[in-house]
């Protein structure tokens, strides 16, 4: 794309509005507006420190556990992972993920949150199954949405405690920019770029989440001891 040549005081003001305009709503199957963002270094994840609580979210008891799931909730900065403390369970492991509203910076939201979960070395994407989803599922959730129950269960060992990581968070803080057209800084060509002015759906407009940007969620557990999620 032609390099946009801008005033010194205009670049500044699009820098401001880049950090500090609100995100908007997209076609969250659209996949070609997921991008992997700039790469960073991730230092091992901590365990759980903010509120754990044990809420009894089941619909049903199918299960022989007696006790409430799990939830962990939680809120991070920009690429921080968080683990579970230790979690005994033996023959069971579900989980499901729930977006919760700190998405974003102090100025403004974003809608949709990706996540990735994680026990040992098997990795997994939770999916949302709102209007508009494929069959499989959106692999990003609005702010609120719950996800599908993911079952890990074949990839425990019985009696061995486990830790779920929670990690690679994504958003679409970036999808939407006004007035239009707008204007974003490109790194890959350092220079700024106009967005599309039809839905703003410029390729990459979902990045991973910026180091001052918070995301979080809540993580609902289900094991054998406990009742379904």
């Amino acid at each position: 794309m032609k390099t946009t040549k801008l005033p010194i005081v205009t670049i500044m003001i699009f820098a401001s509005a880049v950090l500090f305009n609100a995100c908007g709503k997209t076609k969250r199957a659209d996949t070609s507006l997921d991008s992997a963002g700039g790469s960073s270094v991730v230092t091992p994840p901590p365990t759980f420190t903010s509120t754990f609580t044990s809420t009894n979210t089941s619909t049903s008891t199918n299960t022989s556990g007696g006790q409430p799931p799990y939830s962990f909730e939680f809120t991070k900065m920009g690429n921080e992972a968080v683990a579970t403390s230790n979690i005994a369970t033996d023959n069971v492991l579900k989980v499901k993920f729930r977006v919760t509203a700190e998405q974003g910076n102090s100025y403004h939201q974003a809608t949709e949150l990706k996540v990735t979960i994680a026990i040992g070395g098997t990795e997994v994407t939770p999916k949302y199954a709102a209007s508009g989803c494929p069959s499989q599922g959106c692999e990003f959730g609005y702010v609120g949405e719950t996800s599908q129950v993911i079952d890990l269960s074949n990839y425990i060992t019985p009696g061995v405690p486990v830790n779920i990581v929670v990690k690679n968070p994504k958003n679409d803080f970036y999808c939407t920019y006004a007035p239009n057209p707008f204007y974003y800084y490109d790194y890959g060509t350092y220079s700024y770029q106009p967005v599309n002015s039809l839905y703003n759906q410029y390729p990459g407009c979902r990045k991973a989440v910026h180091s001052t940007h918070k995301w979080g969620g809540v993580l609902y557990v289900q094991t054998s001891a406990t009742s379904s999620i």
